[in-house]
């Protein structure tokens, strides 16, 4: 029977464990997010900024209501850019750590263990 802190220990080497086909797979949850934010802000800048009906009273809103597109806009940019490129730096650190694993398999791989001297044939 483990003792609690080696069950922890081995708890702890699990959750370390990386697996490069999980964050490709978020990667591309990431990318489908994006995709939502194209929709939002066709929807705000055709809808939601449209100024087509303003007419009276309401003709001095719309330079805010395009200010507040505009805005609204730029900061879905933001989003979708650092969304796009959260993805492709998880694509790359998941190729770096295939690219680890495979190098260590390697040297594993190449590791000789020296002949063990076996005293009663004189080796």
């Amino acid at each position: 029977m483990r003792s609690r802190s080696a069950a922890r220990r081995a708890e702890t080497r699990d959750l370390r464990r990386i697996e490069p086909a999980e964050l490709r797979d978020f990667a591309q949850y990431m990318r489908t997010l994006s995709e939502g934010f194209n929709a939002i802000k066709g929807f705000t800048t055709s809808q939601g900024c449209n100024v087509g009906g303003f007419i009276g009273l309401l003709a001095v809103l719309v330079p805010a209501v395009q200010g507040v597109g505009m805005i609204v806009g730029n900061v879905l940019d933001v989003g979708l850019d650092r969304l796009n490129g959260s993805a492709e730096g998880l694509d790359t650190t998941a190729a770096d750590y295939e690219a680890t694993d495979r190098r260590e398999a390697a040297n594993q791989d190449a590791i000789q263990m020296p002949e063990t001297p076996d005293p009663v044939r004189g080796i």
